[in-house]
């Protein structure tokens, strides 16, 4: 496919969500989504190769065709990095709604993914956005429980949460999962998930669960068994705050994901980052413009809007809003140094996914 000649800044993409149907899905997302493909809907795909366009010149086009065109502007030099130099979208971003409890599974790591031919590994974090009473996240094995042990209830379709750690999850809370953790997102939850963009996934455990006609899903415990890493246990993270607008809510290599609040009438710059933000209204209106780009664009509550790499972005808000920011960052630059600059601890930031410092 011909790379893009263009030159100029483009505009931030608002982006229409592509729609995947799950067994523990339900009709909910046509709150923030308006009408939905028929079934029950687990997933809405933000910035995903198969979302498309919603505004400008490439709209109706998917993501990933444009990224490939623009890598400079949709991958940028951070986005190449951490897709290993491969000119894709460089994130997945997902609002994951669970009505019941999804399947355990495991996702392998870089070097396990490579081994198999299936492009990246896929590590990811879990914001939660709403959460009925009681409802958990499975995050780790429990202490004591032993890989063998875990590996044998799967196989024999043994109801397993007693193996599994349990999170008690509320509205806010943040966890970053790492490649080879053993995992479930509990029933009655909405999740804004993001990730490396990859779609490999071992289902190891299925709660039992059959379709309508009687079938259960495919499980990969050959494969499973070679991902899992039963000494990760993840925690949810801290907040850390960077100033009083922007919170850093995980940062790993491949990722980092913040919380900003646009106060109101008042414009927020947001420093450049060398890769596409991702930018997800969870709360009010927000007018976006770009330094070198004519124009403005809109998003509502619940749109999604992506800004490409290297750009100034500027927030406006009538009344104070709220929105997710993603990116593929430069750790030491987007991270580190404004974390230290705002009096952040190192361990701090360790345990929202930033990598120890080796001695």
């Amino acid at each position: 496919m011909p790379r893009s000649t263009r030159t100029t800044t483009p505009l931030p993409m608002l982006v229409q969500p592509h729609f995947d149907p799950k067994p523990w899905g339900s009709r909910r997302l046509s709150v923030l989504y308006g009408d939905l493909p028929e079934g029950l809907i687990g997933e809405a795909w933000l910035a995903a190769p198969n979302a498309t366009a919603g505004s400008g010149p490439e709209t109706g086009q998917a993501l990933g065709d444009i990224a490939s065109r623009a890598p400079h502007f949709w991958c940028g030099p951070q986005g190449l990095r951490a897709t290993q130099g491969r000119p894709v979208f460089p994130l997945l971003v997902k609002v994951i709604d669970a009505t019941e409890t999804l399947s355990v599974q495991v996702h392998p790591d870089d070097a396990l993914a490579a081994a198999r031919g299936l492009g990246t590994g896929k590590t990811e974090a879990w914001h939660v956005l709403d959460a009925a009473p009681g409802a958990v996240l499975y995050a780790g094995l429990r202490e004591g429980v032993g890989r063998a042990e875990f590996l044998a209830a799967c196989r024999e379709q043994a109801d397993v949460s007693g193996f599994l750690n349990a999170v008690p999850a509320r509205p806010g809370l943040t966890m970053v999962i790492p490649a080879g953790t053993v995992h479930a997102i509990g029933g009655g939850l909405l999740l804004y998930e993001i990730q490396q963009p990859s779609n490999v996934t071992f289902r190891l455990n299925d709660w039992g669960r059959r379709d309508e006609l009687g079938n259960a899903r495919d499980l990969h415990h050959t494969e499973g068994a070679e991902a899992v890493k039963p000494e990760v246990t993840p925690q949810p993270t801290p907040a850390v705050r960077l100033t009083d607008e922007r919170v850093i809510l995980a940062a790993t290599p491949y990722f980092a994901l913040e919380r900003v609040r646009v106060p109101s009438a008042r414009a927020l710059t947001l420093p450049p980052v060398q890769s596409p933000q991702v930018l997800t209204v969870l709360h009010g209106v927000v007018e976006v413009a770009l330094r070198g780009a004519p124009g403005s664009i809109v998003a509502n509550t619940g749109q999604t809007l992506i800004a490409p790499a290297g750009t100034v972005a500027t927030l406006v808000a009538g009344a104070q809003a709220t929105l997710l920011r993603g990116w593929a960052p430069d750790l030491a630059l987007d991270i580190v140094q404004p974390a230290a600059a705002a009096g952040v601890p190192r361990d701090v930031l360790e345990q929202v996914g930033v990598p120890a410092l080796r001695p």
